[in-house]
């Protein structure tokens, strides 16, 4: 064999070693700079949703200022109520006093055992036996907040704050509750780039900035307030879903009364850009071929 061609395949063969051992170096490159581009695309995605959390909860504060001053004053009232006792002209007095202190009521009242209310601002009789939810904060006495579309005193869309109200010796003697309108707080509009809705822990809606329509549309496919009430319930979460007119969303949850109300944000979701860091060490292999 002529020296020429020895020289000639011994060439040849360094330059194949020798694009094999750069493409070797290369890999851990090329791993390292995708492993590195996905960490930080899902670091800015934890920012962004920390973001929306934070001006969810802004843009709720109105929500969250209102329903957690209705249980106050209910609670306020159910305190008051051993030394009333069965002066149910007082008992009305103190209820007309707390719309006076904050306008923005419709209703304050007391609600006995048979869920019939003598005590309250309007001062005339109230009978709230066909209130099924009435009658199960009875058998579970609990703070509630809930919504109902028709106050049977007030004859408008309300939100409802009730507290359990108890005798001197600690025995229940019926519910203080304390509503407001829910057009008060449906606020935002087209300029606002966040659709606020609240919520209680049992998914039932009760406020929202938009039409009950539109509302339908841009909720989460698949997933109802209810579950969300329960992630929001471990600690604020973000995510993005397909809403039922099959856009996708941005959605953030955050509590506004702890285990009580919640308010879920809805923002138009845009697709962010791709990131082509991996594509360098990829190039550089290739020019080693």
């Amino acid at each position: 064999m002529a020296p020429s061609t020895r020289r000639s395949r011994a060439f040849a063969s360094l330059q194949t070693k020798t694009a094999a051992l750069l493409t070797l170096s290369l890999v851990p490159l090329g791993a390292l700079s995708i492993l590195q581009s996905v960490g930080e695309r899902q670091n800015a995605e934890d920012a962004a949703f920390s973001s929306l959390s934070a001006q969810t909860a802004k843009a709720a504060a109105p929500e969250r200022e209102a329903i957690s001053e209705a249980l106050a004053s209910a609670r306020a009232m159910a305190a008051a109520l051993p030394e009333i006792g069965t002066d149910t002209e007082a008992c009305g007095t103190l209820a007309r006093r707390i719309v006076e202190a904050q306008q923005s009521y419709s209703y304050v009242g007391f609600t006995d055992l048979s869920l019939t209310s003598t005590c309250n601002n309007f001062g005339d009789t109230f009978d709230f036996s066909f209130d099924e939810d009435a009658q199960g904060l009875l058998d579970n006495p609990r703070s509630d907040v809930s919504y109902v579309s028709q106050g049977a005193a007030s004859g408008e869309a309300v939100v409802v704050a009730t507290e359990p109200a108890r005798d001197a010796s600690g025995m229940l003697v019926g519910l203080v509750s304390v509503s407001f309108p829910a057009a008060t707080l449906a606020a935002g509009g087209d300029e606002t780039p966040v659709k606020i809705v609240t919520f209680n822990h049992l998914g039932e809606t009760l406020t929202s900035d938009m039409p009950t329509e539109e509302l339908q549309k841009l909720l989460p496919q698949g997933t109802a307030l209810a579950d969300l009430a329960v992630l929001a319930g471990r600690s604020d979460t973000g995510f993005i879903a397909e809403s039922v007119s099959g856009d996708a969303h941005k959605y953030s949850v955050v509590a506004i009364v702890p285990e009580r109300a919640y308010a879920l944000g809805i923002w138009l979701h845009k697709q962010q850009p791709r990131s082509y860091a991996f594509i360098v060490p990829v190039l550089m292999w290739l020019v080693t071929l």
